[in-house]
Formats: C-alpha cells, sequence, structure tokens
C-alpha cells in the first residue's frame, strides 16, 4: 500500500531525476507533465499504465480548477488514450479553444475520475 508520505517523498526527488532526463517536463493547462514510465511506477508502488504524469500543478490554473492535483496519471485526454506526452500534444493541438476537455485520470490514491477542463 503506497502512503501519501511515499507519494510526496517520490514526488520530492522528480525535480532532480527531471534534470537528468533528456527532455524537460512538458506544461499544459497549468500542469508540469512528464511520461509515466514504468521506473516510476516503481519508485511509488503502484502498477506501471500508460499515461502521462502529473509533476505539479500551478495554483490558479485550468488544472487546479479542475482539481488535478500532482502525482495524477492522465489516460486519457478528448476521448483519445494517451500513453505520452508526445501523444496528449498531438491530441490536444487538435482540440478547439473555446470548449471544455475531457480527461480520463488516475487519481493519486488509485481511483479512476472523470475530470473536465477548460482551456
Amino acid at each position: 500500500s503506497v502512503t501519501l508520505a511515499d507519494r510526496d517523498k517520490f514526488l520530492a526527488s522528480l525535480p532532480a531525476a527531471a534534470r537528468n532526463r533528456p527532455t524537460a517536463p512538458q506544461e499544459w493547462l497549468g500542469m508540469e507533465l512528464a511520461n509515466f514510465t514504468p521506473d516510476m511506477a516503481r519508485q511509488i508502488g503502484i502498477k506501471h499504465i500508460d499515461g502521462v504524469y502529473v509533476l505539479r500543478v500551478y495554483p490558479g490554473s485550468q488544472a487546479d480548477r479542475a482539481s488535478i492535483g500532482e502525482g495524477t496519471i492522465i489516460t486519457q485526454v478528448n476521448n483519445e488514450p494517451v500513453g505520452s506526452v508526445s501523444d496528449l500534444n498531438l491530441v490536444a493541438r487538435r482540440i478547439p479553444d473555446d470548449i471544455r476537455i475531457p480527461l480520463i485520470v488516475q487519481e493519486p490514491d488509485g481511483s479512476i475520475a472523470r475530470k473536465m477542463i477548460r482551456p
């Protein structure tokens, strides 16, 4: 079982790990994102799923207003599966600027949720 302390410890370790990766975290709608890798899953003690990991949410951002938190894993954007940040970017480019975007996410507690985010 993963505790909030485990998740917080993992999140605290990510900025240093992010500096060692070939690509920096991507930003989208007030979130810093990274590919969710099997290594990351092992570090926080959860099963790996295809998705995009939310490293940081900026206060007052679109993501914050949609109740998306750090440690969330985004698995679908606009009803399309996303297994990487590049997948998410491809889907996001095709979405008109003025619509609410449905997301399917795995919350840090393991529950699956549908979120709506407005660009």
